[in-house]
């Protein structure tokens, strides 16, 4: 029963940041809590907890710098878009 509540509030809160325009990192960072302290009422340690998150982060951490080299490639194409949007640039007449 708690394990629904907490899962419903983590999703309460992508939803709502999601929806008022707020970035996620919010909700990441009240879900982490939120689990955390779900995890201390199981009966594990903040060590153990600590333990947990590391091998997370640990895990996902390929993932992380495939994402940050794809934006990394995309960035000189944004720089541009921004540019002819604000009126820096010319636009491009030959796409």
């Amino acid at each position: 029963m708690l394990e629904g509540i907490v899962l419903g509030l983590f999703a309460a809160a992508i939803l709502s940041c999601a929806l008022t325009g707020h970035t996620v990192i919010w909700a990441l960072i009240a879900g982490f809590f939120l689990f955390s302290g779900y995890g201390l009422f199981r009966g594990h340690g903040l060590k153990a907890l600590g333990a947990m998150a590391s091998k997370g982060v640990r895990t996902i951490m390929g993932i992380v710098i495939v994402m940050a080299l794809i934006g990394m490639l995309t960035l000189p194409e944004l720089v541009e878009e921004i540019c002819r949007t604000i009126g820096l640039e010319e636009p491009d007449t030959d796409r």
